[in-house]
């Protein structure tokens, strides 16, 4: 069952590099810290990129509002051979799990 956002919450914004480019990772959390919802934005607005990007910012979203962890979702995607990200979901949940555990020290 979809947990419902607070009508009030942090939200937070960071950048990473991903494929030669510049994204921006916007996400806010629950308050015991799970993610609650993320967007990503950074390749030209209307463009196909864009549109896939916000596209899977909302399906992540629902994932997290559905109970899906962070790890469970960042196991899912394809890695490299060198264990870094193979695409652009995988490098935003990296980006998040440093955000966290940073948050945590």
């Amino acid at each position: 069952m979809r947990e419902k956002l607070p009508t009030r919450r942090d939200a937070r914004t960071i950048t990473i590099s991903y494929d030669n480019s510049n994204w921006h990772v916007s996400y806010s959390l629950y308050p015991d810290g799970r993610i609650a919802e993320v967007f990503f934005r950074g390749a030209k607005a209307g463009s196909h990129l864009a549109n896939t990007a916000y596209a899977a910012g909302v399906a992540l979203s629902i994932a997290f509002q559905n109970g899906a962890s962070l790890e469970e979702i960042a196991s899912a995607c394809p890695r490299n051979e060198d264990e870094t990200p193979a695409d652009l979901i995988g490098a935003v949940c990296d980006a998040l799990w440093q955000q966290l555990d940073e948050q945590d020290d």
